[in-house]
Parts: C-alpha cells; structure tokens; sequence
C-alpha cells in the first residue's frame, strides 16, 4: 500500500504556499524568477555584476530558521500528547539509505546538471511550470524521469546504502560549528547594509533575506528537508512510495500560475525597472535535456536538490561533502565551458587566417 499522512499532506500544501510567496513576491517586487541554483552560483563565484548582495541575503534567510530550530529542537518537535513534527532525518536514518559516496556523486552531477540545464525544482518547477515556459517543462519532465529511475534503481537492486556515521562527537561540533558560521554570515550581511550607501541595494537585501526566509520555512514545514521523505517520494514502490511531496510543487506552481498572470500583466516591477524573465518559448536543445537528466541522476542519489542540500548542510553530518561535491560540479561544468568556447574561437580565428 502506499504511504499516505494527511498531517504530511497538509504540511506540503503550507509549505508550498510559503514557497510561492516567496516567489511571487521576489517577481512582483523585482521582477526576478527566483533559481536557488542560479542564485548561489552567483554567490559562490562573489559575482557583483550578477546581483551578488541580495542573493547572497536570500541564502542568509534560506538557511536562518531552519537552522535556528534544529539547535533549539534538534531533529524534531515534540508537540505533546505523542504528535511531533519531524524536521530532518537522524544522521543514522540519512547514511542507511545513502552511503557517503552516494553523497559525493550526488552532489557532484546534482551541480553539472543545474549549470548545464540552467535551473532545478525551483527555476523550472516552481517558476518555470507556472509560466508554461517551454524549457522549463522539459526540463522538469526530464530530471523527473530520471530522478524517479535512479531511486527506485538503488531501492530495488541496492548499491551505495548502509553508510556509517561519524558519531555523536562529531555530530555535535558539527551542530554548532555550522551555527558559528551562520552567525557570522549574518554579521557580513549586516557589515553589507551598513557599508552601501545606495539605497536600493539595501531594500534588495533586506527583502531578499525576507523571500528566504519564507522560502526555507516552506521547505521545512514541506518535509523538503527530509532526505528519506525525498527518496521515498522518488522510489516507484507500492509499499514505500510517498506521493505527498506532490502536493509541495502542485500548491507552489497552482498559486503560481494565479499570481505570476497577472504580475506579468504590470508594466513594471514595484521596485524594479524591468521583469528579468526568460522567455516563455526558449529553444529546448539537447544542452537542456543532457543537463535536466544528470540533475535528476543526481538527485536520486542522495535525495538532494539546491534548497535542501544548503539547508542540510546544516544539519547533516554528511551535508559538508554534497554541498562542497556541488561546488565542484557547478564549477567544473562553468570553466570546462568556458575552456571549450575559447578553444572554439581559436580554432575559427585560424581557420580564417588559413583561408
């Protein structure tokens, strides 16, 4: 039978809906589509021309309440009268389903998929799909598909699981170590309002820090942050599949289909100029297709897209290793493009000396 918790169900609508908000808000306020991938490539190479500082706040917010609750609650909330709310997965949970080199290859082709498609869940699902953007359905589809056969490939014939933990010992260093430096990336983002004198750069942040917050909210109270809750959503099963994680995108994009009409139907964004948004019938080749699948390869892997693989950073023993393999994916693609580009424009730059 499949799994089925109509508390769960109930959270995923909320959280959803906070995650449209957050969407929605940063397209009506500043005509921006909000792609965690593309906003923390930005942040990861100090891209100042990229619009460096407010994405840089967003991930600040993105990463702040769940954070702040897992030092207070830990993995998660005792309501009373035997009812809580889960957060995160123990580690023990997280590495019997994932082996740690799951969360190396995971994050490794999770981060060459998202540069090489241009988006996740959220840039093509969340704001894509409510667009009726061409690339964006594709592309969702597509690491759909193969996110969908990687999981129920390790579950049904089992490879890189049982994984070993490092400990309580580590754990709890781990725990606060990852809250010291969120502590001091507040600071830098505090030192940032106050050192800019343009005024707009400082309502850029200061409502940036706000969309992640609400953004990292929606993928808590979602069940986005449990990495088994994923996994079990991704596994084609009738005995484990979860399918409530439907009802995270489904809220997100239904409302985002609403809100985003009529926000394109304005002129101008409230505090911007213009809408920054890709066209609605962009060229699907086969860079997006290639891109959209070893995302989704990635993503069976170790259950972790952008958003959730940030937060767990936090929280997971392991998170330290996906979100540096991330890194390293991000830029290998970036600078192996690059590299090839450059090569290419010698290569006709000779050809047309020779000829």
């Amino acid at each position: 039978m499949v799994y089925w918790n109509s508390q769960e169900v109930v959270q995923a609508v909320i959280g959803g809906a906070l995650i449209a908000l957050s969407t929605t808000l940063n397209l009506l306020l500043f005509g921006r589509i909000t792609g965690i991938s593309g906003i923390l490539s930005s942040v990861t190479k100090y891209d100042t021309s990229q619009g460096f500082y407010w994405k840089y706040c967003f991930i600040l917010g993105l990463l702040t309440i769940p954070k702040i609750l897992q030092v207070i609650f830990g993995s998660y909330i005792d309501l009373g009268d035997g009812y809580y709310f889960p957060m995160f997965d123990s580690n023990e949970l997280a590495m019997k389903q994932t082996h740690i080199a799951a969360w190396f290859i995971g994050g490794f082709l999770v981060g060459v998929g998202v540069r090489m498609g241009n988006g996740c869940t959220s840039g093509h699902g969340v704001c894509g799909i409510p667009r009726l953007a061409t690339r964006s359905i594709v592309a969702t589809c597509t690491f759909m598909i193969t996110g969908f056969a990687l999981a129920s490939l390790k579950y049904h014939e089992p490879f890189l699981s049982n994984g070993e933990t490092f400990g309580d010992t580590y754990y709890e260093v781990w725990r606060w170590l990852t809250l010291a430096i969120l502590i001091l990336g507040h600071i830098y983002g505090g030192f940032v309002l106050i050192s800019k004198d343009e005024k707009h750069i400082r309502l850029e942040c200061i409502w940036s820090y706000v969309f992640g917050l609400l953004f990292g909210l929606g993928l808590l109270i979602s069940g986005m942050c449990r990495i088994s809750k994923i996994l079990n959503f991704l596994i084609i099963d009738s005995v484990v599949w979860d399918p409530t994680l439907i009802f995270v995108m489904g809220s997100a994009v239904a409302i985002n289909v609403v809100t985003f009409y009529f926000i394109q139907k304005r002129k101008y964004p409230i505090y911007g100029e213009k809408f920054s948004i890709p066209p609605r019938k962009g060229k699907v080749d086969l860079r997006l297709v290639c891109g959209a699948a070893i995302f989704g390869i990635g993503w069976g892997f170790a259950g972790l897209c952008p958003g959730p693989g940030l937060v767990n950073f936090f929280h997971e023993t392991h998170g330290l290793f996906w979100v540096l393999s991330l890194f390293i994916g991000m830029f290998t693609f970036d600078y192996g493009l690059k590299f090839y580009e450059d090569k290419k424009k010698k290569t006709e730059v000779t050809y047309v000396r020779t000829n």
